[in-house]
């Protein structure tokens, strides 16, 4: 099982039992509680295991005096976007995990939880049994909220939602602010992460039906895939630039991206004159790099995921679709869609135990290789001005991840082999 400030992820089953969620739901409501919080909006994706773990959560949190307001399944954006109103949020989800994983992503007015609070929430002693508070259930405000941004567009729009929890929403988002949309149905959850899959029923929509853009969702609605009117999966770098491009014409200044985000989005950002501050991998992270500046628009390359802090603390794939979406036949979405950078990332499958030998290895020749090192988040290396190399541990599986990127394809592809080859012979 993987515990860390995305929430808490395993195998259902087999490290995931019902004993565990009962455990961490215990464990946040008294936390709750330590916050004067007593309400709590609870909310779950499209996968077998969702609903008996969502009852068992939901009774535990009952059990423990938090008064829940039930969505039931709902997009992770829908839950924090409530949770602002409510005072929490309790997701039941593992995002872009492989189906037989689920997990718990803990809300707390708005936002996910900060690396301190991950450690209360960690220590904290179980409460105290209660008097059985309410269980309400609610339809989301989502919907009606996001009118309030006044996104128009007037595009065709191919959607793939993999049935999960924006399969009901999708749709009517896009519609509501004037796209024409073709949906790929599904009978239950297919595939949970979009960034793996080949999405060629996706591409075969675009394509048929002469579309501007393709979106793909994952089971919880918060990352999301573009592709282009050729049906052409775009990098979730672009993705991330597109959303940028769109809040700095818009009269945004200053952004937040993570450590693993692309140059092409400091480029943009350094030819307008704006400024650029970068975090730790991570949502919550990008988040409170933001809050602690004041910053109101942040993301993470790697996901291509958009967080506008004034609408939604947490990433919004949703949004981010309306917003790509007005951009369709601008000169920005042009330009965003032009990047002369190759960014390349790989994951590889590594017992946790030895990632530090790995990890070592990487550091000894990037110290060799580089000219500067960052150690903000893993270790970051940079070649030269347009080169760099990441590594670091993933915050929800037992991989570590590589990414590589370059202005010179030949070069990415040659720093991708070498390090590929020390990963594999170190471990």
């Amino acid at each position: 099982m993987k515990i860390s400030i995305s929430g808490i992820r395993g195998i259902f089953g087999s490290d995931l039992t019902l004993d565990t969620i009962l455990l961490f739901a215990k464990r946040f409501s008294s936390l709750l509680k330590s916050k004067g919080i007593n309400r709590c909006v609870v909310g779950m994706d499209t996968r077998e295991s969702s609903k008996i773990i969502s009852n068992v959560a939901i009774s535990a949190l009952l059990t423990y005096g938090i008064n829940v307001y039930n969505l039931g399944i709902a997009p992770t954006p829908f839950i924090f976007r409530e949770s602002r109103r409510y005072g929490a949020g309790l997701i039941i989800t593992s995002s872009h995990n492989p189906l037989e994983w689920n997990g718990l992503k803990f809300v707390i007015e708005g936002r996910g939880l900060f690396e301190h609070e991950l450690s209360t929430l960690l220590n904290i002693e179980e409460p105290k049994s209660s008097s059985i508070s309410k269980e309400e259930i609610i339809e989301p405000s989502y919907l009606n909220d996001i009118s309030s941004l006044n996104i128009s567009a007037n595009a065709s729009i191919a959607i793939d939602t993999a049935g999960g929890a924006a399969k009901e929403y999708a749709k009517i988002l896009l519609e509501n602010i004037g796209c024409k949309v073709y949906s790929i149905n599904y009978e239950k959850a297919g595939y949970p992460d979009p960034t793996t899959n080949t999405l060629s029923n996706l591409s075969k929509t675009v394509r048929e039906n002469n579309c501007s853009l393709g979106f793909a969702y994952d089971l919880d609605g918060d990352r999301l895939v573009v592709m282009d009117r050729y049906g052409n999966v775009l990098q979730p770098d672009t993705t991330l630039l597109l959303t940028i491009a769109k809040f700095a014409s818009l009269g945004i200044k200053r952004f937040v991206v993570s450590v693993d985000t692309s140059n092409s989005i400091r480029d943009l950002v350094k030819s307008k004159g704006l400024s650029l501050i970068y975090s730790k991998v991570g949502e919550a992270n990008v988040l409170r790099v933001m809050l602690e500046n004041d910053i109101k628009v942040g993301g993470e390359g790697s996901s291509g995921g958009v967080i506008y802090a004034p609408f939604n603390m947490c990433r919004d794939g949703l949004l981010a679709s309306m917003i790509i979406s007005s951009m369709i036949n601008s000169k920005e979405y042009e330009e965003c869609l032009n990047t002369k950078y190759t960014t390349i990332r790989t994951k590889f499958n590594i017992q946790s135990e030895i990632h530090d030998k790995v990890i070592g290895a990487i550091e000894t020749k990037l110290e060799h290789d580089s000219y500067e090192i960052s150690r903000l988040d893993g270790i970051k290396g940079f070649i030269d001005d347009n080169t760099w190399i990441l590594v670091r541990r993933s915050n929800t599986e037992d991989i570590i991840r590589l990414s590589i990127e370059s202005d010179n394809k030949t070069n990415a592809n040659k720093l991708l082999k070498d390090y590929e080859n020390l990963i594999e012979s170190t471990h």
